[in-house]
């Protein structure tokens, strides 16, 4: 249980820094308040630590409150926070997600009701319901430069725009891209039942941090589209940075030797999903009958990408 007299001292320190106006630099000067203040409260309460919020300033971690959902993470800079709103959550008299709607820019009228461990959950599945419903197979898609190029803008930008391409064909390329992502996979289709709700979408756009949203149909909704892309460009710095980790990086280690598995299989395999490739001289199939009891050259890979 936490110290009763320091979270005293800390009330006390926050709302003196409050009644003068917090600044930007008062929270890097008192992280330990803030801290305090976040740590006070009850992570159990759900009315309360729906979503796991981390407050930042240039990306790096000032403070932070955890939920017991913490499968989406939200990332708020410090320099956009209002502090008043802040105040309200620090003194419990509103949630986290309620925080987040207060401070939106995208959403601007708070909504009636807005559950978003319910949101979440409902649209969770949205990715799988969504390929299933247009019919998309892998081993159908056709992997070409274009596709490759556009893996590769995921991996260094976090964002791909995909246009000039028939409805499907853009579809299709969107998932593709996004298929081997190392996050929790979304789909918003204005046009379809079951995807990812709008207010969800915004609160992702705007705050998420370890998501793959693929948003599909957008001009079937033109203010929507406006208001959106206008966000996306003004802000594609900050997304960048917030959006971590988007796409996983994938190395095949192919044998020259392997007696089971043809060489061009393993190639061809490789370039379908966008894959590095090392070739391992007389490694047979990785097995102990070739002497693969340890794998040295994959561990310092994987220490060297940690």
């Amino acid at each position: 249980m936490m110290n009763k007299r320091r979270l005293q001292d800390a009330v006390y320190s926050y709302l003196v820094l409050y009644k003068k106006g917090i600044t930007v630099q008062d929270v890097l000067d008192n992280k330990d308040v803030f801290t305090v203040l976040t740590n006070g409260i009850d992570k159990k309460d759900r009315t309360i630590c729906d979503v796991y919020l981390k407050f930042t300033y240039k990306n790096d971690l000032i403070f932070e409150i955890k939920s017991l959902n913490n499968k989406l993470v939200f990332q708020i800079d410090i320099t956009n926070v209002d502090f008043d709103i802040l105040t309200q959550l620090f003194f419990l008299q509103i949630s986290c997600s309620n925080f987040l709607c207060r401070s939106s820019q995208l959403i601007g009228t708070l909504p009636p009701t807005f559950e978003i461990e319910k949101l979440i959950k409902e649209s969770e599945g949205s990715w799988e319901r969504f390929v299933d419903r247009i019919g998309y197979k892998e081993e159908d898609f056709f992997v070409s430069d274009e596709s490759l190029i556009s893996k590769k803008i995921i991996e260094e930008e976090n964002i791909l725009w995909c246009y000039n391409k028939s409805c499907t064909g853009k579809t299709f390329l969107g998932i593709y891209t996004l298929t081997y992502c190392n996050s929790v996979k979304l789909v918003y289709n204005p046009a379809v039942n079951n995807t990812c709700s709008l207010d969800l979408l915004k609160i992702l756009i705007e705050y998420g941090t370890n998501f793959a949203l693929l948003i599909d149909d957008l001009q079937c909704d033109v203010e929507l589209a406006k208001t959106m892309l206008s966000f996306i460009c003004n802000n594609k710095d900050d997304i960048k940075a917030r959006v971590k980790n988007l796409s996983r990086s994938i190395t095949c280690y192919i044998s020259t030797t392997d007696p089971y598995v043809p060489n061009e299989l393993s190639v061809d395999f490789s370039d379908k999903i966008g894959a590095n490739k090392i070739f391992v001289e007389d490694a047979g199939h990785f097995n102990s009958a070739a002497g693969y009891t340890h794998f040295e050259q994959l561990l310092e890979e994987m220490v060297k990408n940690e």
